[in-house]
């Protein structure tokens, strides 16, 4: 159950960011705010990367943690 929550999340995340950037293409077409909405998006995609990053990392930790695939566990923290 944890990890489809964690798996929704991811999901939202990267939903998120894809509107976000169409807004801003749409606003940077449009000529509004240029210098706002670049660093608008540069800030948005780093919290937004940080946060797949942080999701994905607790996926994989409760992927692992339940020991049902131990070699599936190996590969995705790259012991292999």
């Amino acid at each position: 159950m944890v990890g489809l929550v964690l798996i929704a999340l991811f999901w939202l995340m990267r939903l998120a960011a894809l509107v976000i950037a169409l807004m801003t293409g749409v606003a940077l077409a449009r000529g509004h705010a240029r210098r706002t909405a670049l660093l608008g998006t540069l800030a948005t995609f780093l919290v937004l990367g940080y946060g797949v990053y942080r999701a994905h990392m607790a996926l994989t930790d409760w992927y692992c943690a339940t020991d049902r695939h131990p070699d599936a566990c190996r590969s995705l923290l790259g012991r292999d």
